[in-house]
């Protein structure tokens, strides 16, 4: 039951996604979907029990297997920081900062390139006499990504990888500095850096200055947001375009207002995606231009502009 639910767990995005077209009216690609993922993992099994004697056909595993089993472990170690990050945020605790995470990468990954070289064994295997050439090729790519990682603790950007980091606000959020300051570890205010979370004072706002609302359906746990917002958003050419807009940041995975901001996207949107942006104009609410998912540059740029001009022709 335990291998079960951890194993099948990660299968959540594919079947999640695939339920959801089903609110749409849409059925034969869902039951495609659900058919291949069906077969896919019960194949093997059929087929084994169908041909028994083919397992016996099978390679043994020897250590080449053990190697494999602790590198999935220390992956496995890495990603659990992202996943534990997700719930600091969610909750707001302030545990877990950007540069904590990437030290705790730098670490995990430095301790990999030093086991595929044999600098130390673990206590179920003896210490390699001899290190094999695919062994030290393997260790190189850990070593490089932990040096990589390194500028990422002063606070420069790791392009990709900064998707699977907690934003770089969170950095000024410390169980330290909560001690210190005697508030609350995930307290934030209602603007941060510019972006509003006051949708309702947002539109009041823009209404007073006679410009659109950008509005950014967000999440916590959201990959595909945090790569937008930290390899797309801050493009000088996006910058540009945002200055001409009020905007407005709305969670819907957490945080006190999630159901409300979920409502909201749904009216607006229709659809509960993320990441999902919206253009409104904020006299008549009517949703000017909208754009679901991860977006490259030039495509987010077109979406702005197509909403931009929609709203200078009203």
């Amino acid at each position: 039951l335990t291998i079960s639910a951890v194993s099948f767990s990660c299968t959540a995005p594919f079947v999640g996604g695939v339920f959801a077209a089903t609110t749409g009216g849409e059925w034969f690609y869902p039951i495609l979907g659900m058919i291949g993922f069906s077969a896919a993992f019960a194949s093997p099994f059929v087929i084994l029990a169908i041909f028994p004697k083919w397992m016996q056909s099978l390679p043994k595993s020897g250590s080449w297997m053990n190697i494999v089993k602790v590198l999935l472990g220390f992956i496995e170690l890495a990603a659990a920081f992202k996943f534990l990050s997700n719930v600091d945020l969610v909750w707001e605790w302030g545990l877990i900062s950007r540069p904590f995470a990437i030290a705790a990468w730098i670490a995990i990954f430095l301790l990999t390139g030093l086991y595929l070289i044999g600098s130390y064994s673990l206590k179920h295997e003896k210490k390699p006499k001899q290190i094999s050439t695919g062994r030290m090729l393997l260790a190189i790519p850990f070593f490089l990504f932990s040096f990589y990682l390194i500028p990422g603790l002063l606070g420069s950007s790791l392009g990709f990888w900064d998707a699977f980091l907690p934003p770089k606000q969170a950095t000024d959020v410390s169980l330290v500095a909560s001690i210190g300051t005697g508030a609350s570890a995930g307290a934030s205010s209602d603007v941060d850096d510019g972006w509003s979370k006051d949708y309702q004072a947002s539109i009041e706002k823009a209404k007073s200055e006679g410009i659109p609302v950008f509005i950014d359906f967000t999440g916590y746990t959201c990959t595909n947001c945090r790569a937008m917002e930290s390899n797309v958003f801050p493009l000088e050419e996006v910058v540009q375009r945002f200055d001409q807009m009020e905007l407005v940041k709305l969670y819907t995975d957490g945080g006190p207002n999630a159901k409300e901001n979920q409502m909201l996207q749904f009216e607006l949107t229709g659809n509960v995606a993320l990441p999902t942006y919206a253009i409104i104009d904020p006299r008549s609410g009517r949703v000017l231009a909208q754009s679901l998912g991860y977006s490259d540059s030039d495509d987010f740029v077109v979406f702005l502009d197509r909403g931009l001009q929609v709203h200078a022709d009203l």
